[in-house]
């Protein structure tokens, strides 16, 4: 392993791949400590990437699919958070067998999360998907809020996956019906 290692993830979105570099300073950090420890030591490093996993519109038709996909592809998930309005908040939804309670979307619902997948209207995308972004998490926004901004990639995981790694935190896709 080189000092500067990148972490590549790979997320697969609703029947597709988008391959996101997340370059995770202190991941990177702890790698170069665990690796100067054992310097001339037999070692075997079998990486285990756990993700923070939120989805903002998680009780809709679209943010449904998305939890099953996630659960379908038995990704490695560490915590998956869903987030909905207030109506929903307090309901349970049903993920890998165990109740997760739904929370109502805030600024503070994204601290610590590792990806955020959108599948909320624009105007709950436009308020919500930045801050997240902010706060350091990927974002894969599902609504049509940011198809046409400049700077966020439009991602079709089978034409232009690598548009994915030319983004500032948010990710757009096309609508749902096209990406499944």
């Amino acid at each position: 392993l080189k000092n500067n290692a990148t972490m590549i993830f790979f997320v697969m979105l609703v029947g597709g791949y988008i391959e996101i570099a997340l370059e995770t300073t202190a991941i990177q950090r702890g790698l170069r400590i665990l690796i100067s420890k054992m310097a001339n030591k037999a070692l075997i490093l079998i990486p285990l990437v756990m993700l923070f996993f939120a989805i903002l519109g998680a009780t809709g038709a679209v943010g449904q699919e998305m939890m099953k996909v996630l659960e379908e592809r038995d990704f490695p998930i560490a915590q998956l958070k869903l987030l909905a309005s207030s109506r929903s908040a307090g309901k349970t939804m049903m993920f890998k067998g165990q109740p997760l309670t739904i929370e109502a979307a805030s600024e503070d619902s994204f601290e610590g999360m590792d990806i955020v997948l959108g599948a909320a209207e624009n105007d709950i995308a436009m308020k919500f998907l930045p801050i997240a972004a902010q706060k350091g998490a990927i974002v894969v926004d599902n609504s049509s809020a940011y198809r046409l901004h400049d700077d966020v990639p439009l991602v079709i995981p089978e034409i232009n996956a690598q548009d994915a790694k030319n983004n500032h935190g948010i990710i757009a896709n096309p609508n749902c019906a096209t990406i499944i």
